[in-house]
């Protein structure tokens, strides 16, 4: 017969069963840091109870011959918690834990620990399923990322580890090998400009990385109206190798006239004041004007040149300049500088010879760079005419070229050219 008793001390109040406490009662232990209250067996917790420590953190749920066991409620002073299935004391099984972040982990424990499979939801709005082992995400498993970026594949020790593919918000992908949370091994890019890279990767970067474009034609060439013309470019690596591995990199032409102060009206002035472009440096030590390379059957058009484009007067402009240009820094993959093999060894860039630049065209190429996390974007054009030329380079492609006759000649429409192999190659006629 149970009954009530009030020990010594006041240590326990509550009822008792043959000097045993047996049914409900309240202990306060010798530490009194720990206080019980709740069901008691044969002088053990047993039942339901609620175990109290000093710092405001507690236990409540079942108890079973004295250890907590069963399913309960875990709450720290930090204001972390866990709900769901404990055995030997600890958290063992199936349970929620809602971290002080209000980060949130559903799915499988050992020893206190993540084990097994789970769902991590993180405060950033991040969230990984998959394997976890000894608190960390391990083996198998995919993460969405606050960015819109998925990743699905392996992990090691909470790193992206072993083979993965990686989907970006912009349409980039990664399909290959991952090592400390790295590009590391074999892998293939689609970037979402079009271009391509297939080979090894070496800390997030590609093992053959491109640092220059350089001209593979001749270092001078001479362009003629009605004649044809083409310009051989390659990627390159900075120890002077083709990048084999890359595709779809756009090369752009552009081009534009060399720029003086205006003395008088002409058809021309008026299309460079229409287009409200600021002049454009060269490392020459002179602006270029922008002149609409694919445009040209408007410029005929509007200003009723009907087929005759007027050598422009010295006092407008001087030469045509036709360059390329390449949009910002990517994160992926570097920028890329523009050479010819015949100016490596130069300290300086080469100025043009004032006898052919009076009346020249200097011609520059450059490459795009895409960006895989937010895109590439084209970079804008400055176009222009071109008469006898010849190719000479710095950072850019640069040189100078003759008039052959009394009008300038002028290219039509180059299209943009993307690399295959790490090759393209631009070819078009005078007009």
């Amino acid at each position: 017969m149970a009954s009530k008793t009030v020990s010594k001390g006041q240590r326990y109040i509550g009822e008792t069963k043959q000097q045993l406490r047996d049914g409900y009662g309240i202990y306060k232990y010798s530490n009194s840091f720990f206080r019980y209250e709740g069901d008691w067996k044969e002088g053990k917790k047993h039942g339901h109870g609620k175990l109290i420590m000093g710092d405001g953190s507690y236990y409540e749920g079942e108890f079973i011959h004295g250890e907590i066991e069963g399913h309960g409620f875990r709450k720290w002073a930090s204001g972390v918690t866990y709900s769901g299935q404990f055995a030997d004391g600890e958290m063992n099984g199936h349970g929620v834990m809602t971290y002080a972040d209000n980060s949130v982990y559903e799915g499988e424990f050992l020893n206190n620990k993540r084990e097994g499979r789970g769902i991590l939801k993180q405060s950033d709005g991040a969230v990984y399923e998959g394997s976890f082992h000894n608190d960390k995400k391990h083996g198998e498993g995919s993460q969405r990322y606050n960015n819109g970026d998925v990743y699905i594949g392996d992990w090691i020790k909470g790193m992206r580890q072993g083979s993965g593919e990686l989907r970006c918000l912009d349409a980039t992908i990664y399909d290959g090998q991952w090592r400390n949370d790295l590009y590391n091994g074999e892998g293939t890019m689609l970037h979402s400009s079009g271009m391509t890279y297939e080979g090894m990767w070496i800390n997030g970067r590609p093992a053959g990385e491109a640092a220059k474009i350089v001209i593979m034609t001749d270092p001078e060439l001479d362009m003629y109206q009605g004649t044809s013309f083409g310009i051989e470019v390659e990627v390159q690596s900075e120890s002077g190798e083709t990048v084999r591995q890359e595709n779809g990199r756009l090369l752009q032409i552009t081009a534009g006239f060399r720029h003086y102060t205006p003395s008088q009206t002409s058809p021309l002035f008026d299309l460079i004041e229409d287009m409200e472009e600021k002049p454009v440096p060269t490392p020459y030590g002179y602006d270029v004007v922008a002149y609409p390379l694919t445009e040209y059957s408007y410029i005929e058009e509007k200003y009723c040149l009907d087929g005759y484009v007027p050598k422009p007067s010295t006092a407008l402009t001087e030469g045509t300049t036709v360059e390329a240009s390449i949009p910002e820094e990517p994160e992926h993959v570097p920028q890329i500088e523009v050479i010819h093999p015949a100016s490596e060894a130069a300290d300086e860039t080469a100025k043009p010879d004032s006898s052919k630049t009076d009346e020249g065209a200097v011609t520059d190429v450059t490459g795009t760079e895409p960006t895989p996390q937010s895109g590439s974007e084209a970079a804008e054009s400055v176009p222009a005419t071109a008469a006898d030329g010849s190719l000479g380079t710095e950072q850019q492609l640069t040189g100078t070229a003759d008039l052959a006759e009394e009008t300038s000649p002028v290219p039509p429409p180059i299209s943009d050219q993307k690399t295959e192999n790490g090759r393209t190659s631009f070819k078009t006629t005078c007009r």
